[in-house]
């Protein structure tokens, strides 16, 4: 069980990192870099920061990735042992970082991912140890480069099929593989957890104007405006659909 001690001990580890990263000091900004960095609300930043909550192991391996100049590796930010990486590689041709023990990106196309519930996926981020795709009734073989942490779902409802055939289109039925490790970037597709509903959308991810935005590809459903509380849970990075 994580105790207060735990948790203390993370967030000071965790603030040595991001000072050595050079990320903006408490009151300047940085839960707003955290925030966006890492696709979590500011209020999700904060409980790293302040020692009220652990990063499931999917983020961890995320922050590391992101950090991977400062040298520190997860066990460190768990237990505080070790500090640096023993063996960190760049793979150039996906610019993942590979890290012992740590992120485990494959080039290995018939990699299983385990096919989850939309419910186990709104919980897959707050697990420290997320499960092998042994664990799982259904793997799938994903043939695209991803983390030991992607895992599959199946579309439900229309929201993302569009009307126009020049678009990309998801309908339902079609599986798609998320990766929690992958850069959330503008337009991409992702895995969303409501804070209000509770509900776990997919949806494209937009930012403007200094706001960021859930919009579906169906034009019959309104556009989301996220608000700190939303959970991004992963992105999409490829799919499968039976002729």
């Amino acid at each position: 069980m994580v105790t207060y001690d735990d948790k203390e001990a993370f967030s000071n580890r965790f603030i040595e990192i991001l000072d050595k990263a050079g990320i903006p000091p408490k009151g300047k900004g940085r839960l707003r870099v955290l925030s966006k960095m890492f696709g979590v609300s500011d209020k999700g930043a904060r409980k790293w920061v302040e020692g009220e909550a652990i990063p499931g192991m999917a983020k961890l391996a995320v922050i590391v990735a992101k950090f991977e100049s400062t040298g520190a590796t997860v066990e460190y930010l768990l237990t505080g042992n070790p500090l640096y990486a023993p063996d960190v590689i760049c793979n150039k041709s996906t610019q993942d970082i590979k890290e012992k023990t740590n992120i485990e990106y494959t080039p290995d196309n018939k990699a299983l991912v385990p096919l989850i519930s939309w419910v186990q996926a709104g919980e897959w981020h707050e697990a420290i140890d997320t499960h092998m795709p042994g664990d799982y009734e259904i793997n799938l073989p994903c043939p695209i480069t991803h983390s030991k942490h992607t895992f599959a779902l199946k579309v439900k409802g229309d929201s993302m099929t569009s009307p126009y055939p020049s678009q990309h289109n998801y309908p339902e039925g079609t599986i798609i593989y998320v990766d929690p490790c992958k850069q959330l970037t503008n337009g991409c597709r992702v895995i969303a957890k409501l804070p209000e509903s509770n509900e776990v959308t997919f949806k494209e991810y937009h930012e403007d104007g200094g706001k960021r935005y859930l919009k579906p590809l169906n034009p019959q459903y309104q556009l989301q405006e996220i608000s700190d509380d939303t959970i991004l849970c992963g992105v999409i990075i490829g799919q499968f659909k039976a002729e």
